[in-house]
């Protein structure tokens, strides 16, 4: 958003290199949604984060149009879609509850939010999904 408003070339930087690390870390699961901590030694037997993988869906899918390596656009286009995709398939929030997604983690060391569905999980789906409607 920082080289969207401002259009200096640092912020487009930054951004691409924020989605390198999270694209490449070696712990992002095959589905494309993080675990609440990239570096917790119990991966891949701790908690994913669909709260982190509505909002990087989101940001990715930004980027794309902003970028001006079409390699990178493709790619972070594709990354969004997995994401995307994997949150419908597999972490819908059941239907007794108010909320669109399950399995969100808003501060497991103080044991608040864990594994739960959280309403801007909802909002970045959301968003992401509607974004991903533009792009086709």
């Amino acid at each position: 958003m920082c080289y969207r408003y401002t259009l200096d070339k640092k912020y487009l930087k930054r951004a691409e290199e924020v989605a390198s690390f999270i694209l490449d870390h070696p712990t992002l699961s095959a589905d494309g949604i993080p675990f609440w901590d990239f570096d917790h030694p119990d991966i891949p037997y701790t908690y994913k984060d669909v709260s982190a993988a509505g909002i990087y869906a989101s940001a990715l899918q930004r980027l794309s149009g902003l970028t001006t390596d079409d390699a990178k656009s493709a790619r972070y286009r594709a990354s969004a879609e997995r994401m995307i995709l994997s949150m419908i398939r597999n972490y819908k929030a059941v239907e007794d509850v108010p909320f669109l997604l399950d399995h969100s983690v808003g501060d497991l060391p103080q044991a608040s939010e864990v594994d739960v569905p959280i309403n801007y999980a909802d909002y970045y789906f959301m968003e992401s999904l509607y974004l991903y409607r533009l792009t086709k």
